[in-house]
């Protein structure tokens, strides 16, 4: 496997990611299906359609994530040992997605289902397979786990590392994810860049040369704490810029109700990319709405057939009015997100239209969907090792985005509530929506 010294690091992070024949193991891993399918699942799902560029998949994420990761290897000077389990943790970790990655998992876990972290540890356990009985045989699927022997790479070991379960070596798992891994500091560039956010220009370099090992723990040095809070920052401010764009918000919650309401199996497209799924559920809808033509109560085939043909078709609804928490101050718990359906159904019927006409985009109780997770990080300070937690407040944040060039937003100013419906209905929607909205806050 190759070998980056200290002095290596600026020019590794900053060289296109493309893998090459030096590592037997990254080979063989990089041919298996469950690997190779992450090339047809986009990143970033449906932001291409406000960011025409924004098209990198899972795979080439998955690619750079190994790199940053074999990265940090090198410069906390691991053994070879601990470097053959984050490649393969690193390389794998995404391997539990299926098709439109955070949409579909989120619907998973609604409906009880594994997610993808659990999928991912199962596949390398070798508990989950692809090929099925019934269902045509995938060449190079379901041997992962054995290749992962033949190497003599603890398998278990690696599928804790994907599911954030090892403990007994902790810097492996922060390496995979912490909280600034080798994933967090892919996706913030590569998807910064993609969007022309301008965070690839953070110094990733620097972060990962102010890191070093202590008591089993990935430590920085005072030097890196700015850049890690940096890193966090830019973070939550992709959030607000990047993947909270209504047009990509409209769309998520249309491919989630369609999967929701449509009663979709899941597991059974699992081995499926973005084009094929979408495809493949809308003839699954299609089939369910013409048997509802036989009985006389509609159930959710239709409207949901509705939804996914808009989004295999790109004619996605509009957002029709917005509920901003700087003017309805406790609006999270006026609006019960387990009465949503009732919540569309009103509003549809005082707008003259029908069932999947108009949804809507609920914020979830106890949980403020603008903010992420905070920094927790071992800081040296003194030249002891401490235990540090600190909140990214506004003022930093404020402060990274001056730096590159963002526009200056408070969470008060995004909505908290939107509703989207087809453009030719927006005036109607809106009327009826602020009406319900209006009584409701009262």
């Amino acid at each position: 496997m190759a070998a980056f010294s200290r002095g290596d690091i600026e020019g590794i992070v900053n060289t296109p990611r493309v893998i090459v024949d030096d590592s037997p193991l990254v080979s063989d891993l990089c041919r298996q299906f469950e690997f190779y399918k992450l090339r047809g699942i986009r990143q970033l799902s449906f932001v291409d359609l406000n960011n025409t560029n924004s098209t990198q998949s899972r795979l080439s994420h998955s690619i750079d994530t190994y790199y940053n990761c074999l990265v940090i290897c090198e410069a906390l000077g691991l053994s070879d040992e601990d470097k053959k389990l984050v490649s393969a943790a690193s390389l794998l970790h995404d391997v539990g997605y299926m098709a439109y990655g955070h949409i579909t998992d989120r619907v998973r876990v609604l409906k009880g289902l594994p997610s993808h972290d659990r999928i991912g540890a199962e596949i390398v356990r070798g508990n989950f397979k692809i090929n099925k009985k019934g269902k045509p045989k995938i060449d190079n699927a379901d041997k992962i786990p054995s290749i992962l022997d033949s190497y003599e790479i603890d398998k278990d070991v690696v599928a804790q590392l994907i599911e954030g379960s090892h403990n007994a070596r902790p810097y492996l798992q922060q390496i995979i994810s912490g909280p600034h891994d080798g994933d967090r500091i892919s996706y913030v560039r590569r998807d910064s860049r993609q969007a022309n956010l301008k965070f690839h220009r953070f110094d990733v370099s620097g972060l990962i040369a102010s890191m070093f090992l202590k008591d089993n723990h990935i430590c920085l040095s005072e030097e890196g704490v700015a850049l890690a809070l940096e890193l966090n920052a830019a973070r939550n401010i992709m959030h607000e810029e990047l993947y909270n764009n209504p047009n990509n918000v409209c769309a998520n919650e249309m491919l989630e109700i369609a999967l929701l309401r449509g009663n979709i199996d899941l597991d059974d497209y699992f081995e499926l990319n973005d084009d094929e799924f979408c495809y493949k559920i809308k003839l699954e809808l299609s089939e369910k709405a013409e048997a509802e033509k036989t009985i006389l109560f509609q159930d959710w085939a239709t409207p949901a057939l509705k939804l996914i043909s808009r989004i295999h078709d790109g004619n996605l609804y509009v957002p029709a009015f917005s509920v901003y928490r700087k003017d309805s101050p406790g609006i999270e718990e006026v609006v019960d997100a387990k009465k949503k359906c009732n919540i569309e159904a009103e509003i549809a019927r005082a707008a003259g239209l029908g069932i999947g006409d108009v949804i809507i985009k609920l914020p979830v109780k106890g949980k403020n969907s603008q903010r992420v997770d905070s920094l927790i990080s071992y800081v040296v300070d003194n030249g002891e090792v401490m235990r540090q937690r600190d909140s990214i407040t506004h003022e930093f944040e404020n402060g990274v985005k001056e730096k590159y060039g963002i526009r200056v937003v408070d969470d008060s100013s995004y909505p908290v509530v939107r509703v989207f419906c087809d453009r030719q209905h927006k005036k109607r929607v809106e009327d009826a929506a602020r009406d319900y909205f209006k009584l409701k806050c009262l």
